[in-house]
């Protein structure tokens, strides 16, 4: 399968923003693209990644601000392994939301930047 490099932020017709993935081989092992969602006060980008015994559930809250789209929030679910051998894999859940203030312009967000 083809790993897309960049997600296109897209008016009716126009690509009007882009975001840079993570390199999957060097940046973000296993990265996955899980979805992207209109909201009614901008999108959602959520996007998860890892392996082993850790593993990453991230989600990108972005708000259309003075027609432009801005990174708000971050909430990150991290997943980690306690004891490897007891087979009780990815058992401790922590939770992080991090309010982006001052908001970053979509311009100048970096994904690699708060992939953890």
């Amino acid at each position: 399968s083809v790993i897309p490099k960049d997600l296109h932020i897209l008016d009716s017709e126009n690509v009007i923003a882009k975001i840079e993935l993570p390199k999957v081989d060097t940046e973000a092992k296993n990265f996955s693209l899980v979805s992207t969602e209109k909201v009614k006060s901008g999108f959602v980008v959520r996007v998860n990644w890892g392996g082993g015994n850790y593993y990453y559930d991230i989600q990108y809250n972005f708000k259309c601000k003075e027609n432009n789209f801005y990174l708000y929030k971050v909430k990150n679910e991290n997943y980690s392994t306690t004891n490897p051998d007891s087979g009780n894999l990815l058992d401790k859940k922590k939770t992080k939301i991090t309010k982006i203030e001052p908001n970053i312009p979509i311009e100048k967000f970096a994904m690699i930047d708060y992939l953890q």
